[in-house]
C-alpha cells in the first residue's frame, strides 16, 4: 500500500462521524471528488454523489457508492457470476456473504427496468464509530475488485448481466 492511500484511510477513520452526524466526512468527500467529476449533489438523507457525464448517451451507467451499514439484497444471477469471475480472473481474494441488511442499491435494483447492483464491502468492526477496525489487505482486495469491475463494464457486459 502506498503512503498516500494509507494516510487517506487514517484521516478518514480518525474523523468523528457517528451515524447521523457524518457532515465532516461528507465535506471531506466533496472536497476530494469535486475536481474528478462533472457534478456533485446530495440527497435528502445526506448522501453525496459525484456524477461524471459520458459523451456517448448510450454508455452504460455505473454507480460506485460507499455505505457504512450492514448491507444485503438480492442481485441478478449474471451480476453475481460477473463479480466472481472478475475476482477469479484477476486473482483477487474475496469472501461471499449474503446479509439480511439493506442498502440504497436494493431500491435501484428494482427501478424502471432494474439497475444491476451489488455491494463490494470490507468487513469491519465498530463500523458506526470513529474507531473502525478492518484488515488493510481486505480493503486493497475490494479496491482492486472495484477497479477491475469498472474497467470491464461495457455495453456488451451490461447486456449480459441483464440477460439480454
Amino acid at each position: 500500500m502506498n503512503d498516500k492511500l494509507f494516510q487517506r484511510i487514517k484521516e478518514l477513520t480518525q474523523m468523528q462521524a457517528t451515524s447521523g452526524n457524518e457532515q465532516n466526512v461528507r465535506d471531506y468527500l466533496r472536497e476530494c471528488i469535486t475536481s474528478l467529476v462533472d457534478e456533485v449533489t446530495t440527497d435528502g438523507l445526506g448522501g453525496i454523489f459525484g456524477i461524471r457525464h459520458h459523451q456517448n448517451k448510450e454508455a452504460p451507467r455505473v454507480m460506485v457508492a460507499a455505505h457504512m451499514d450492514e448491507v444485503g439484497f438480492i442481485m441478478l444471477k449474471n451480476m453475481h457470476e460477473f463479480l466472481l469471475d472478475m475476482a477469479h480472473t484477476h486473482n483477487i481474494p474475496y469472501q461471499y456473504y449474503v446479509s439480511k441488511g439493506n442498502t440504497d442499491a436494493s431500491a435501484a435494483h428494482l427501478k424502471n427496468n432494474g439497475v444491476p447492483s451489488s455491494v463490494i464491502g470490507v468487513v469491519a468492526r465498530y463500523i458506526h464509530s470513529h474507531q473502525t477496525l478492518f484488515n488493510i489487505t481486505d480493503f486493497e482486495a475490494a479496491q482492486e475488485l472495484l477497479v477491475q469491475v469498472i474497467k470491464s463494464l461495457d455495453k456488451s457486459t451490461v447486456d449480459t448481466i441483464y440477460g439480454r
